[in-house]
């Protein structure tokens, strides 16, 4: 009948329902209490990613029509170090895929530390990070900082190679100039006159 917002007890989740919105149970019945458990351990996580957090929501059979928001509620130091906020995902386990985990849409707010998913029906939710990308060192420093190396070496060899030129070329008109003074102060050989 109206705009409804449950917040866990520990503040992590939150349902939000919209005005209008019909909550069924199973067989079009009145839904039994909503429970959200923390799973501890959690499910295995996909390939390539690590588990924040995964929670298990029930009665089992619940349906909202239309889809109904849920608010997952994280801190950084859920977050895996040196991954990115803006690549967590949202992924559900049900029976309809056969228990694999499916990634789903989702809304994330850094500055609110949340992450916002639209559902149709419970199931288990979880949130994944992909882990920090191991740092590639060569000889103890970072690829990133041997680029920087390179550089820094090319632009010593190109200043290196632009000076060269210049000497020569400073050199090679000096050559030219002295050449020239000295033609120019030699004494002419003398010539005969005949009268």
């Amino acid at each position: 009948m109206e705009k409804v917002e449950a917040t866990s007890l520990a503040s992590t989740v939150t349902i939000h329902l919209l005005q209008g919105t019909r909550v069924l149970g199973e067989n079009g019945e009145p839904p039994a209490p909503i429970i959200v458990t923390a799973l501890d351990p959690p499910p295995s996580p996909p390939t390539g990613y690590e588990t924040v957090m995964a929670f298990e929501f029930s009665s089992e059979g619940i349906t909202f029509d239309p889809k109904a928001d849920i608010t997952f509620e994280y801190s950084s130091a859920d977050i895996p170090e040196g991954a990115s906020e803006t690549q967590l995902r949202i992924a559900t386990l049900s029976e309809d895929t056969s228990w694999q985990w499916v990634f789903i849409d989702s809304e994330i707010d850094t500055d609110a530390n949340t992450i916002t998913f639209p559902v149709t029906h419970f199931s288990v939710y979880a949130l994944f990070a992909p882990p920090a990308p191991e740092p590639t060192t060569i000889l103890g420093l970072e690829k990133q900082m041997w680029v920087w190396i390179g550089i820094g070496v090319l632009w010593v060899v190109i200043i290196a190679f632009s000076i060269n030129i210049l000497q020569k070329r400073r050199a090679k008109a000096s050559r030219k100039h002295t050449n020239r003074r000295r033609s120019g102060s030699s004494p002419q050989a003398p010539t005969d006159e005949w009268r």
